[in-house]
């Protein structure tokens, strides 16, 4: 297969977290040659309840974006606990639930993420 055919399955996906100042940013790479439609129509069913799903088209479109929102709370979530993009692609490894491995073996691979600061400076303290 052509470099250009490769291209064209692979895709990468930005995820911003808008309320972290200066933005958290993730950087999500789906091989959609893994990743159909139909796989991320069962991940979504999975972590959805059936009156959520109501209404969702058949083309997988919807099921993307809430699974990589989704996907961006948990890493968010080992980020905050000191964990680098190495420690969280070895975390999925050694199984979160809902999800696969993501270091590209199922389709699913973890590129980037903004390492987690915050500043004691970033509180405010109000006297109550």
């Amino acid at each position: 297969m052509t470099t250009a055919a490769v291209q064209h399955w692979v895709k990468r996906y930005r995820l911003e977290c808008d309320v972290m100042q200066p933005e958290f940013e993730i950087v999500i790479e789906l091989d959609h040659r893994v990743v159909t439609t139909t796989s991320l129509r069962e991940r979504y069913e999975f972590w959805h309840r059936p009156s959520v799903r109501t209404g969702q088209p058949d083309d997988g479109t919807s099921y993307l974006h809430p699974l990589l929102r989704q996907l961006g709370v948990v890493i968010l979530g080992l980020a905050t606990e000191g964990y680098n993009r190495e420690g969280i692609v070895a975390r999925f490894a050694d199984g979160i639930e809902g999800w696969p491995e993501m270091d590209g073996s199922a389709g699913w691979s973890i590129v980037r993420v903004d390492p987690f600061e915050i500043d004691p400076l970033d509180f405010t303290v109000t006297e109550l």
